[in-house]
């Protein structure tokens, strides 16, 4: 969260930037139409520069204050919904409106702004369940296909995939948790690949039936140890292992992922080899 915390330290500093050189062409250039308009009646003279100086300072001038009152408003607002969410990886969508003394229709407008401009990146705001989703975006991994049994193999790994993304944000070392986040994208990959080929769903069958949930249990008992504040010698041997094993697990992971593609990589290179026999005729 500490990347978004600068993000929107970053957008409020734009936002008062804006802010003020909006104000300031409206100010500057409002005092020098008024000045022209009056140096123009006193000399008996007429021009329409002062009139149109004074409308571009405004419609610029203005935009820049639209603008920049919008962006400091956009941070401000994610950071209440950030301390109102704790360290919840999932919230209740009427639950956090009510606590912000939002309507639910202005908390969902808010997350679809804060989401389009980088905020709460692989979020998930489900509208219809009512939810607000941090760590993981499932839209990727649900099939429509028909197939019941690509559909459960599909649910059940996108339900993995998400505990893996909710432990990784609790977890305080950061090697652990580099190396999650890496096991989760991977799976990501392979179950959003199995989802566009499911005549390959029985090539992970390994890794659907022990690699993930396994993965997931070492995480979910890390999680619990860590969360103790005295740790005896045996439980900070657990977690040092848990640990070690996650680098062990990733190649397995990385495996699976090249043997997916294993008959691409195959016809790729055929495709190449024929180009360069024809480029050295």
């Amino acid at each position: 969260m500490s990347d978004m915390n600068k993000k929107a330290d970053k957008t409020t500093a734009i936002g008062v930037l804006l802010l003020f050189a909006g104000g300031f062409l409206v100010i500057l250039f409002g005092i020098i139409a008024l000045i022209g308009r009056i140096w123009f009646l006193f000399s008996d003279a007429s021009s329409s520069i002062p009139a149109f100086l004074f409308l571009l300072s405004i419609i610029v001038g203005g935009f820049l204050i639209w603008k920049g009152y919008g962006s400091y408003k956009m941070a401000s607002r994610y950071r209440r919904i950030c301390r109102i969410m704790g360290d919840d990886a999932a919230i209740d969508l009427s639950a956090l409106a009510q606590k912000l003394g939002w309507t639910r229709a202005k908390l969902i407008k808010a997350l679809h702004r804060q989401t389009s401009h980088g905020f709460w990146p692989n979020s998930f705001l489900d509208t219809s369940s009512g939810v607000f989703v941090l760590g993981y975006n499932p839209a990727h991994l649900k099939s429509d296909s028909g197939n019941k049994a690509l559909d459960e193999l599909l649910g059940t790994a996108n339900t993995y995939i998400h505990e893996m993304a909710t432990i990784s944000r609790s977890i305080d070392d950061p090697d652990l948790k580099a190396s999650v986040d890496t096991l989760t994208d991977i799976a990501k990959q392979i179950y959003t690949y199995i989802g566009e080929n499911p005549e390959k769903s029985s090539l992970v069958r390994q890794m659907s039936n022990y690699f993930l949930p396994t993965t997931v249990n070492l995480l979910a008992d890390y999680s619990e140890l860590q969360k103790q504040t005295v740790k005896s010698e045996n439980m900070l041997t657990s977690m040092q292992k848990i640990t070690e094993m996650m680098s062990r697990i990733e190649p397995a992971f990385r495996k699976q992922l090249d043997d997916l593609y294993s008959k691409k990589s195959m016809d790729v290179s055929v495709e190449i080899e024929v180009m360069q026999n024809m480029l050295d005729i």
